[in-house]
């Protein structure tokens, strides 16, 4: 039984405690084989409580690990292995991939005009947005702040660029009710190519951030 959201009680059917671990110990624990030997259905009624407790620990904390709080996106960290999945793909098999990043033209006047917290619903009604882009060949992430990555496996830059363009205008056409007022908003975009001759995850994401800054220092609002 879990008494309260970190940390693990087990306690046998007279209600005494026998152990209380945190649920980074119980993930730890079952890394290191704490499943039973024997078949689940097998184990005592407190070995099963165990073992499940554990698996469930363990989805937890590799959930919180690879996604972002605000947006239940995956973060950065786990797109940019997802990065590193395409260019070896690109770099083995010839084939070619797209990287985007799009971020929210002058995003920062929200929290200064509203408050933090229509920041944060900027950030998550966003999210929803580009997370509905996501299918077996395209993955979306919340990067950093207002920034968002998108890998889009097997399309080359101009279709890329086509959903990219099709998303500002979603944007710009549409606005979203904070405090007793409708707020539009647009975004920016910046393109890099996944290809063969990339050199590293990190080198696309910098080439697609210099498309991205092209982009707001040419008036925002575009695709670059």
């Amino acid at each position: 039984a879990c008494d309260d959201i970190s940390r693990f009680a087990f306690v046998i059917e007279r209600g005494q405690k026998i152990a209380e671990l945190s649920a980074i110990q119980l993930a730890r624990q079952l890394s290191r084989g704490a499943q039973s030997r024997s078949p689940v259905e097998d184990m005592s009624v407190l070995d099963q409580s165990m073992y499940a407790t554990l698996e469930q620990a363990q989805r937890t904390l590799t959930f919180d690990r690879n996604r972002d709080q605000l947006t239940k996106l995956i973060n950065g960290d786990s797109l940019l292995y997802q990065l590193q999945r395409s260019l070896r793909h690109a770099q083995s098999k010839a084939t070619e991939h797209a990287f985007m990043l799009i971020d929210i033209d002058n995003f920062n006047l929200v929290n200064e005009v509203f408050d933090e917290t229509s920041g944060d619903q900027v950030l998550s009604e966003f999210a929803q947005l580009l997370g509905q882009l996501n299918d077996r060949r395209a993955l979306t992430a919340r990067m950093k702040e207002d920034e968002f990555g998108v890998l889009l496996t097997y399309r080359g830059v101009e279709e890329a660029r086509a959903i990219a363009d099709k998303i500002r205008e979603d944007i710009a056409a549409s606005s979203l009710t904070l405090g007793s007022e409708s707020v539009s908003f647009t975004v920016s975009s910046g393109i890099a190519a996944v290809v063969q001759a990339s050199d590293s995850p990190e080198g696309i994401v910098n080439q697609a951030r210099s498309a991205l800054k092209l982009a707001k220092s040419q008036g925002r609002d575009q695709v670059v």
